[in-house]
């Protein structure tokens, strides 16, 4: 069994949440800027000298708060369904130096790795491995020690016994940790992980285990904004080929959705008495075909009902305080119909909300674990995020679900990172035909992108500005996918109406709507995740970034990508 964190083959340290268009984020994304400067680089003691007083500060009030903040709010034996604190330990940075185990010994944590540069490869438990961020306390991904294969690659009686296998090793391991105190955040039917909350009598069982493969920390994950729609020619899209994303379901794994918005509220056709299936129901009834399915996977008891999972109407609609702000600006740039926000990229898509977030409501705590300079702020971990993404695999044939959005990400990485639990989740997705689309984040790094965007089977994507330029903020490294536009864009925000935001998650959400348009499109032939996207990166307009080296990375043109799938499939080179 081994014992791992990210190691910390990074560039970024900041937030990555939205950047608001100027001029309201010019002091805001300064101040950040500075201080990551001042972190990253040694600008001299006239410089540097005026951080050493808050630095102190902060390391003495953290030096009180953390040992406050116990393990004793771990419930003894919960198995998940309950709520309970956030135990905060150690400096935020790296997780415990070891468990112990009496047949396991001491096993630690692994150094943080060297820096992998453009051109090298990570080697596997370096660079890249395992991810970056700050490490939640007491809290884990545990891995169990059960074979496992991607289920597209399975008939359905191996994937039933798969799936038993994973629930017998699951109830084996809660059953060892009885009399521990610990509590079950999530558990997971199709992927051979558990997530849980420990105290250090837990972490000494779970390193004994001979059900546990691997225990893995948890890292605290942000969320990361004119009409951009012509831009990528999706309008020419919907008009040679008459596709927009109709009968195609994107699911958007964020802070949750105003469903209420007039934009994201559809009317559905209800059958009535001598008039068919022809009746505008929305106004009487309160239904939305739009938001065709919620639900909610937080650690913390962040879901509406104030449990940590929730299914169901309502389930992804906590808008309130932060709210779904970010996740309803996100979907209307998928999705929007238009009616009270600009037309998103596959109006008639309809939309999975998942809501994966927690709120931190501690402005020292955000600022050293999450990296917000503001309080209350929004923070997820993989554990919720590989619950999302199970949610979505178990109820995607239902809904004819095409892509993720992933408007999230920890630091970043300078080389391909993985493979860790997420990606078994998007090779997962991928083999059912669903692409997975992260951002790469806002850091305006030129040779590293976030995770999970840095995942290999994940598509990737940057912020391009209305004249194909880098946008200054977007992450970019040599091994991204796509660039799509994230500067000064307008799309829905919670409450109704519409606001203009900047950042890659304003990017991600254009490539899940094209590929939407892409699938629905595909009926007439059979392309593969991998081929759509290799349509929408060869026929891409090129955008040359400039840092230590210089490369093209294809910014999205959706007309261009429908005509090449119909043209390698006229030629029998793909989609066949």
């Amino acid at each position: 069994m081994r014992f791992t964190n990210r190691p910390q083959n990074r560039r970024c340290t900041q937030r990555q949440g939205w950047r608001r268009a100027p001029p309201e984020s010019g002091m805001k994304r300064g101040v950040a800027m500075f201080a990551a400067r001042q972190a990253r680089a040694s600008r001299g003691v006239s410089r540097s000298w005026k951080w050493l007083i808050p630095m102190l500060v902060v390391g003495l009030l953290l030096g009180l708060i953390a040992p406050t903040v116990a393990a004793d709010e771990i419930s003894s034996g919960d198995d998940g369904s309950g709520d309970t604190g956030l135990g905060v330990s150690g400096d935020g940075d790296t997780a415990s130096a070891a468990i112990s185990g009496s047949d396991a010994g001491t096993v630690s944590v692994p150094e943080p790795a060297p820096r992998t540069e453009p051109g090298e490869q990570a080697q596997a438990g370096t660079g890249g491995q395992e991810g970056t961020g700050a490490v939640v306390p007491n809290e884990v991904l545990v891995e169990l020690a059960v074979p496992f294969e991607v289920e597209a690659e399975l008939d359905q009686d191996r994937q039933r016994e798969q799936r038993e296998g994973i629930a017998a090793a699951r109830a084996a391991l809660v059953a060892e940790l009885e009399g521990t105190q610990y509590t079950v955040t999530h558990s997971y039917d199709v992927f051979p992980y558990v997530a849980v909350r420990v105290s250090p009598e837990a972490e000494q069982i779970l390193a004994g285990s001979q059900q546990v493969a691997a225990v893995h920390a948890l890292h605290y994950v942000r969320p990361l904004l004119t009409e951009s729609v012509p831009l990528i020619d999706a309008d020419n899209a919907w008009d040679t080929y008459g596709a927009t994303g109709e009968g195609t379901t994107i699911a958007v794994l964020d802070t949750g959705i105003d469903k209420s918005h007039a934009s994201l509220h559809e009317s559905c056709l209800v059958a009535a008495p001598g008039l068919g299936p022809s009746v505008r129901a929305v106004g009487r009834l309160g239904l939305n075909c739009k938001v065709v399915n919620e639900a909610c996977f937080t650690s913390l008891a962040g879901c509406p009902d104030g449990s940590t999972e929730q299914h169901g109407s309502g389930s992804a609609a906590p808008c309130d305080g932060l709210g779904c702000f970010h996740g309803t600006f996100v979907a209307g740039i998928a999705a929007s119909d238009g009616d009270d926000s600009p037309i998103g990229v596959a109006p008639d898509a309809d939309i999975q909300a998942v809501q994966v977030f927690d709120t931190m409501d501690n402005w020292l705590l955000c600022v050293l674990f999450v990296g917000a300079l503001y309080s209350p702020c929004e923070y997820t971990t993989e554990a919720s995020v590989l619950a999302g993404l199970e949610h979505v695999v178990e109820t995607a044939d239902d809904h004819n679900t095409v892509a993720v959005n992933l408007s999230l990400g920890s630091d970043a990485y300078t080389a391909p990172c993985g493979p860790d639990a997420v990606s078994s989740a998007v090779d997962v997705l991928k083999g059912m035909g669903i692409a997975t689309i992260a951002a790469t984040g806002n850091d305006g790094e030129r040779e590293a992108i976030s995770w999970p965007a840095c995942l290999e089977s994940v598509i990737s994507v940057g912020a391009s500005t209305d004249v194909d330029e880098v946008a200054s903020f977007s992450n970019t490294a040599y091994f991204m996918d796509l660039f799509a536009p994230g500067e000064d864009i307008t799309s829905a925000v919670s409450g109704g109406g519409d606001g203009t935001y900047s950042g890659t998650s304003a990017s991600a959400p254009h490539v899940a709507g094209a590929f939407a348009i892409a699938r629905e499109e595909d009926a007439s032939f059979d392309c593969t995740v991998s081929e759509i996207e290799y349509a929408m990166e060869i026929s891409g307009t090129p955008i040359t970034v400039t840092g230590t080296s210089s490369y093209d990375i294809p910014r999205l043109d959706v007309d261009n990508t429908i005509l090449w799938m119909y043209l390698a499939a006229f030629l029998g080179y793909a989609c066949t």
